[in-house]
C-alpha cells in the first residue's frame, strides 16, 4: 500500500523510548486479540468497526501528531483559530483510524472461510487473522505513525514561516542530502521560490510516504511569481516506472500528495485507500460520536483543572485526545471484595473517552443509599456479578435501581461464567417486576465494554 522507495524515514514507533506509547500499543495488541475472537463468534461482522481498537489506533497516531506539533493538548484553547484547526485535525486522524479499522474488520471477516468456501476452525482462523493484523498494525501502522509525526512537523513549520513571511519572503526547498533521497526530490534541493508562490499549495512537503524534505525560510528577495512551475516540471521529468512512463508528479497526484497539508489541515493523502470506507454507516456514526466527545473535551479540560486542585479528589486524570476524565473522591468506599472491579470499570470507561467520577459515599442522611458516582452526565452505579446463578443479573439491576442510578454498569467477573442469554433473561426478569428503567445499561466482560441498546 505504501510507496517507500526513495526517502526513507528512520522515525518509527520507538516503544522503548516512550512508555505511554508502549502501553497504548500493548493495549492495542490485547484488544485486537479480543476483536479476532468477536469476529469469529459473529459478535462483530463485516461493515462494523470496533470501538476499542479504533480508539487506540487514534491515540497512537495522535501521539505522533502531538510530537510533531510540539504541543500539550491539555493546554489547548479550542475556541482560538489554532484550537479549531487542531480539533479538525484530530477528527481527520480519527476518521482515518475508523476507516482503517473498517477495512481490517472486513479483511478479518473474509478470512472466516478458506479459499474453497469452507468455514475455518477458530485455530485456523486465528493463524490467518494474526497475519492480517500483523500487516495492519505492524509496518502499516509504523508508516502511518511516522507520517503523522513528520506531516504535523511540516504543518507547524508552515505556520511559523507564514507568520514571518514579511521578514522571510523566500522559501527554499531542502532534502536531507544523503543516500536515501528520491531522484525527483533531489532535483528540487535548494530551489528558491517566493513564499507566496502558488506552487507551495502542490509541492510543500511531505511529497510522498516517508518523505523527509523540508522548507527553509530566507530573507533573500523573492524570485518572480510562478517560478514554482519549474519545480513541477522537474517532478514530471523524473520517471519512476519505465514500463508505464509514470513520473514522480504522476505518482504524487495518483496518491494524493499534490496538496499542502497545512492548507488542507490533513495528515494523510486524499487518495489513500482507507478513505474508500469514509462514507460507510459505521464510520460516519463513529466519527459523529467522536466529534461529540471532542466538543465535550473543552468543558472537561476546565473540570479537570478544577478537580486537580481539589484535595478531596484523587487519581485525577484527563485524556485530551478523546475527552476521557476520571477522578475518585477520598470518601468513596471501595468494597473489599469488589473494589478492584470498580477501579477496573472506571479505567476502561476513562480509556474510551467517558467522564467517570467515583463520588463520596459518606452518608449524610441515615439509611439513604448513595450511588457510585457519575458517568458522563448521569448518576451511575457499578454492580459486580460474581456468581453464575440465574437471578444474579436481576439482583444487580435491583441494587443499582435502589440507589436511583440512571446508568447501571454490570461488571461480570470470570467466576460469573458470562453468557449473553443470561444477561438478556436477567434484564427481562428485572423489567417484569418493576417499572424502573435505566437510561443506559453497560456491561463489562474481561476488558470489553458493551451497551444494551
Amino acid at each position: 500500500m505504501y510507496y517507500c522507495s526513495g526517502d526513507f524515514s528512520t522515525e518509527h514507533i520507538t516503544l522503548a523510548d516512550n512508555p505511554s506509547l508502549k502501553n497504548l500499543y500493548d493495549d492495542l495488541v490485547i484488544q485486537t486479540r479480543s476483536l479476532i475472537k468477536k469476529i469469529h463468534d459473529k459478535k462483530i461482522k463485516q461493515g462494523d468497526i470496533d470501538k476499542a481498537t479504533t480508539g487506540l489506533t487514534h491515540q497512537i497516531l495522535m501521539d505522533g501528531v502531538v510530537k510533531g506539533l510540539k504541543i500539550d493538548l491539555s493546554k489547548v484553547d479550542y475556541s482560538s483559530n489554532d484550537g479549531k484547526k487542531l480539533k479538525a485535525l484530530q477528527t481527520h486522524v480519527f476518521r482515518f483510524s475508523a476507516c482503517k479499522n473498517y477495512l481490517e474488520v472486513s479483511a478479518l471477516s473474509s478470512a472466516l472461510m478458506d479459499p474453497k468456501g469452507n468455514p475455518r476452525t477458530f485455530e485456523e482462523f486465528k493463524t490467518v487473522a494474526g497475519k492480517i493484523d500483523a500487516t495492519f498494525n505492524g509496518p502499516w501502522l509504523r508508516t502511518e505513525y511516522a507520517q503523522a509525526q513528520v506531516t504535523a512537523t511540516r504543518i507547524a513549520d508552515y505556520k511559523r514561516m507564514d507568520d514571518l513571511r514579511d521578514i522571510y519572503p523566500t522559501w527554499q526547498y531542502k532534502t536531507r542530502s544523503d543516500g536515501h533521497v528520491r531522484e525527483a526530490h533531489a532535483a528540487l534541493h535548494n530551489m528558491k521560490l517566493a513564499a507566496s508562490d502558488p506552487a507551495w499549495a502542490l509541492i510543500y512537503p511531505p511529497n510522498g510516504w516517508n518523505c523527509r524534505c523540508f522548507v527553509q525560510p530566507l530573507s533573500d528577495d523573492p524570485p518572480h511569481m510562478g517560478k514554482g512551475q519549474q519545480a513541477i516540471t522537474e517532478l514530471q521529468k523524473t520517471i519512476v516506472n519505465k514500463k508505464t512512463g509514470l513520473s514522480e508528479w504522476d505518482n504524487m497526484v495518483k496518491q494524493g500528495f499534490n496538496q499542502n497539508p497545512a492548507m488542507t489541515n490533513s495528515l494523510y493523502p486524499k487518495n489513500h485507500p482507507y478513505w474508500r470506507a469514509k462514507d460507510s454507516a459505521s464510520v460516519l456514526k463513529s466519527v459523529q460520536e467522536f466529534q461529540h466527545r471532542l466538543d465535550q473535551a473543552e468543558e472537561r479540560s476546565a473540570l479537570y483543572k478544577k478537580l486537580k486542585k481539589n484535595n478531596d479528589y484523587l487519581d485525577v486524570d484527563f485524556n485530551p485526545a478523546n475527552g476521557g476524565l476520571k477522578a475518585t473522591h477520598v470518601e468513596h468506599l471501595f468494597d473489599k471484595r469488589t473494589g478492584a472491579n470498580e477501579k477496573h470499570a472506571q479505567e476502561l470507561l476513562f480509556q474510551e473517552g467517558h467522564l467517570v467520577i467515583l463520588e463520596s459515599e459518606k452518608q449524610k442522611i441515615r439509611y439513604k443509599k448513595i450511588p457510585e458516582g457519575l458517568l458522563d452526565d448521569q448518576v451511575m452505579e457499578i454492580s459486580s456479578i460474581c456468581g453464575s446463578g440465574k437471578n444474579t443479573v436481576k439482583k444487580a439491576l435491583q441494587h443499582a435501581a435502589g440507589k436511583g442510578a440512571d446508568t447501571c454498569v454490570l461488571y461480570f467477573t470470570p467466576q460469573s461464567n458470562f453468557t449473553k442469554e443470561r444477561l438478556i433473561e436477567g434484564c427481562k426478569s428485572f423489567d417484569n417486576i418493576t417499572p424502573y428503567r435505566f437510561k443506559r445499561i453497560i456491561y463489562i466482560v474481561k476488558d470489553n465494554l458493551n451497551e444494551i441498546k
